[in-house]
């Protein structure tokens, strides 16, 4: 889930928003297909563009938007510095004996 707190107040809600927007109609394309002989959708899925395949589109194109807002919001990845490299373990090697 998007919550992150070192994002600014309004890239964070416009990622949250185009997150759940994108989960909604993913939601809403799975229950259209599931619904696709049913009389009051029939109408609409013999469209040239059917009624689920937009909500498909519309899901997958707010997640792109989802994951330009969180990418797009310029803050530096972290680097760890000099000191931590020198602490982190390093895994250690097996001996084969041959």
């Amino acid at each position: 889930m998007y919550t992150d707190d070192a994002l600014p107040a309004s890239q964070g809600k416009w990622t949250a928003l185009f997150y759940w927007l994108g989960i909604g109609l993913a939601l809403a394309c799975m229950a259209l297909v599931l619904a696709k002989n049913t009389p009051l959708v029939l109408k609409w899925e013999r469209s040239p563009l059917p009624l689920c395949w937009m909500a498909g589109i519309g899901s997958i194109v707010s997640f792109i938007l989802a994951e330009a807002c969180d990418r797009g919001s310029g803050r530096p990845e972290r680097e760890l510095s000099s000191e931590e490299c020198a602490e982190a373990p390093l895994p250690e090697a097996e001996v084969v004996n041959s």
